[in-house]
């Protein structure tokens, strides 16, 4: 077998397991939240609907990328990275938490951390809100992480509710303004917080990546881990300007876009 079938297998295998799992997490969520969801597919309404997911109640929204995303992140997304981090400092930021999915697999990991969510965007905040509820360390703030704090137009690119950007000018889709958005510095949520680290910064924060590391930024080196989503497609430049940042420390590639840079602090 060559290694291009072999991985093509390995690609429709992972496939027909996420399909598998999706298709249990109706037979394991309330009947009529899945009978609710299944209409607002078909009839293309994003209403709030509330389904398991790897054990975890939360609120979806048909039509979008919700439950993909809540099965990624409950799944075996982000394990390698809880396998890595300490909980030194007991504290996580999630930049461009959606709707808190992320952020629950943290708090489940790590119990007695705090835990930061930045989410731009107010009706995915909402929701984070609601599924970030029961979990008392987990904070949910309607912000933008950025280089430099102030405000700033937050644009749909029109691929779905997990894609709002502040880049100006995305290079990959043309735009219309869905808002505006305070934006904070990972500084200021340092001293806001009182802590003296990060243990994991997690930045999917569709190309805002670029301006924030663009100065290579002290708060860096007080990051224990750092994943990040690289999106060069809505900024030109974006994984450059990620290894030039990080240079100094340990950097390995996770699935998909994600790449992770980890402090030799914590790999000595």
């Amino acid at each position: 077998m060559t290694a291009n079938n072999l991985f093509i297998r390995q690609l429709t295998s992972t496939r027909v397991i996420r399909r598998i799992r999706k298709v249990s997490i109706f037979f394991q969520s309330d009947f009529a939240m899945s009978v609710k969801y299944a209409a607002g597919v078909l009839l293309r309404k994003s209403w709030k609907c509330q389904l398991k997911v790897e054990g975890v109640y939360l609120y979806v929204r048909p039509g979008t990328p919700d439950l993909d995303v809540c099965c990624s992140s409950l799944g075996d997304e982000f394990s390698e990275i809880a396998n890595i981090a300490r909980d030194t400092h007991k504290f996580i930021v999630d930049a461009g938490g959606y709707i808190g999915s992320s952020a629950i697999f943290f708090a489940r990991r790590f119990p007695e951390s705090r835990i930061i969510v930045l989410e731009p965007d107010v009706e995915n905040f909402g929701i984070a809100q609601l599924n970030c509820r029961p979990y008392q360390n987990v904070e949910v703030w309607n912000l933008a992480l950025a280089g430099n704090a102030g405000r700033a137009k937050l644009r749909d690119r029109g691929t779905g509710a997990w894609g709002y950007t502040v880049v100006e000018e995305p290079t990959d889709c043309d735009t219309r303004i869905r808002g505006t958005v305070d934006l904070i510095t990972v500084d200021h949520i340092v001293e806001m917080c009182a802590v003296q680290g990060i243990d994991i910064l997690k930045l999917d924060i569709e190309g805002g990546e670029y301006s924030l590391l663009e100065d290579v930024p002290g708060w860096i080196q007080r990051c224990d881990v750092i994943v990040a989503e690289l999106h060069d497609r809505i900024k030109s430049g974006c994984t450059e300007m990620f290894y030039k940042a990080m240079k100094g420390r340990t950097q390995f590639h996770l699935a998909g876009e994600k790449v992770a840079s980890v402090s030799d602090a914590i790999t000595t």
